[in-house]
């Protein structure tokens, strides 16, 4: 993995320039989107940096040159056959105290690389998910709901959690006991007719993948539904992000779901 590092002007600087006073260090003050890359290409590049300005914005984030940074990573990823990058956003260098952020300057951090080998392996030969519930739970913060921001302890708690069961993810509801994610990814279901995605109104990561899907007018409906509901009456699932796209879900704990069901909608999703 490379690792690059660049001033609120897209100058690159060294990465070791002060980086212990870095707010996303210090305070977890930052946001990021990591996209998948195919032959050189960034994918869903444009929604990744509509990402990126509506944290940017919502975060209070000093501006930087867009296109200029559109430039940049479309340069990086040139020699990358199936690859990745992530692009990371510091409000910039603090000495102390959690305010005085007016005048601090944005500095941006850009890693990629290829993708490693157990990855690439799952994208060549997808297989269906095994999912488990998650007894962690996430608070709910309106603020901040649906960015990729940097505290993301909720997440490792999740995955910790995770750790000491023998599935590969995990389900995540709020502290309200609404469902809203995995730990790596967000979901749809299928219940009576209709597909479902969970409200992300007050907590959770509203992915690209997902917008992407919510972009295809796929009737999907966004709404708040209990953890045990989901769990005991979806007929099938399916989760998604950048790096995986979609993939069915075969079951949640020892409850099989349809997974013919999924894979008509992901075939219906890829060929629109």
């Amino acid at each position: 993995m490379s690792f690059l590092c660049f001033d609120h002007k897209l100058n690159e600087i060294s990465i070791d320039k002060e980086f212990q006073y870095q707010r996303s260090f210090l305070y977890g003050d930052g946001h990021f989107s990591t996209a998948k890359v195919i032959d050189g290409e960034i994918q869903y590049l444009t929604s990744h940096i509509a990402r990126l300005q509506n944290a940017n914005d919502k975060l209070k984030f000093s501006q930087v040159d867009w296109l200029k940074l559109e430039t940049i990573l479309k340069q990086t990823v040139k020699r990358l056959t199936l690859g990745f990058i992530k692009i990371h956003f510091s409000r910039g260098q603090s000495l102390r105290g959690y305010g005085q952020c007016a005048q601090i300057k944005t500095t941006v951090f850009v890693s990629f690389g290829e993708l490693t080998s157990p990855f690439v392996k799952t994208l060549s030969h997808p297989n269906t998910i095994k999912l488990t519930q998650l007894t962690t739970q996430l608070g709910l913060q309106p603020l901040l709901a649906g960015l990729k921001h940097c505290n993301r302890l909720e997440q490792v708690l999740a995955s910790v959690e995770l750790e000491r069961t023998e599935f590969p993810d995990g389900l995540i509801a709020d502290i309200q006991g609404n469902v809203i994610e995995t730990t790596k990814a967000n979901i749809i279901w299928y219940h009576q007719g209709a597909w479902y995605t969970p409200s992300l109104i007050n907590s959770g990561v509203r992915g690209v993948m997902l917008e992407q899907l919510l972009d295809q007018k796929l009737n999907i409906i966004q709404a708040d539904t209990s953890m045990a509901f989901v769990s005991q009456q979806a007929e099938a699932m399916i989760v998604c992000n950048c790096l995986i796209g979609l993939q069915a879900v075969s079951s949640i704990d020892d409850r099989m779901l349809d997974v013919e069901l999924s894979q008509k909608f992901m075939k219906e999703v890829s060929s629109a």
